[in-house]
């Protein structure tokens, strides 16, 4: 993880799904680097770990237990963190979720319940935080897109679906709200070793040593492999850059012809 330079210094930072995985990983490099952090989540328990992390590296924090699918939560969420800093500078789409079937095994309330998180969500998070950003003249956005932005991956159709329009919606918002001072760009993790992955590795979804073939650094990335990238594209370093998805993939989407290697 890099830090503490203080890249993100006096800047007030909202993360969603910041409880675990690659939220609690941004959460706790952004206060490496001088952020003070809104975080969110469903599981409170996961969330006061974060806190006691990021309060002992001497930055404010305050903690929500709340489910971004419903507007009148954000709203709440949003407002809490207006009167707690005053401002939001930086906001991170993070939370999202997946379900791995065949499309034609893929029900209907599962299609629903994955767009829901992971873009309607965005939607409503993103309207309402840019709305002050906008007021201000400045803010910076960082949406959470996937391999799955730009290929395709079997039996991730809600999954897929999803972070495709997450690469549209950075897109659009980053031209409509340019000259308004507020920059909207996302990463593309490639394969990260989270919780999940071992999930569905165990549950036999998830081939480990065929993904990590394909990789061409051999591996798969932790969650604080993307926090240098996170933090490039929320800061003044990236001050010029707007509407880009950027992999963070050690190669994967380079690859285009490939074997296995000793």
């Amino acid at each position: 993880m890099l830090g503490p330079y203080d890249r993100l210094q006096g800047r007030v930072a909202l993360i969603s799904g910041a409880g675990r995985g690659i939220g609690r990983a941004l959460a706790l490099g952004f206060a490496a680097e001088g952020a003070d952090l809104v975080l969110c989540s469903r599981t409170a328990a996961e969330l006061n770990e974060v806190r006691t992390r990021v309060e002992a590296m001497g930055r404010n924090c305050l903690t929500a237990t709340a489910d971004v699918t419903r507007e009148a939560e954000v709203e709440g969420l949003v407002d809490a963190a207006i009167a707690g800093f005053g401002r939001i500078d930086i906001l991170v789409n993070n939370a999202g979720a997946t379900i791995v079937a065949p499309s034609m095994d893929l029900a209907t309330e599962d299609w629903q319940r994955v767009v829901d998180l992971n873009q309607t969500a965005v939607f409503a998070m993103t309207r309402r935080v840019a709305r002050e950003m906008i007021a201000r003249g400045k803010g910076a956005i960082l949406n959470i897109a996937s391999l799955t932005t730009f290929v395709a991956f079997p039996e991730r159709l809600a999954y897929a679906s999803t972070k495709a329009a997450i690469g549209a919606m950075t897109r659009v918002w980053a031209v409509e709200w340019a000259k308004s001072g507020v920059r909207v760009n996302a990463i593309a993790p490639g394969m990260v070793a989270t919780a999940l992955q071992e999930r569905l590795a165990r549950e036999g979804k998830f081939d480990v040593p065929a993904v990590e073939a394909r990789i061409p650094m051999g591996y798969r990335a932790t969650p604080d492999d993307l926090v240098g990238a996170a933090i490039f594209l929320v800061s003044d370093e990236a001050s010029y850059i707007t509407g880009v998805v950027l992999p963070v993939d050690g190669g994967f989407l380079a690859n285009g012809f490939w074997h296995p290697t000793p």
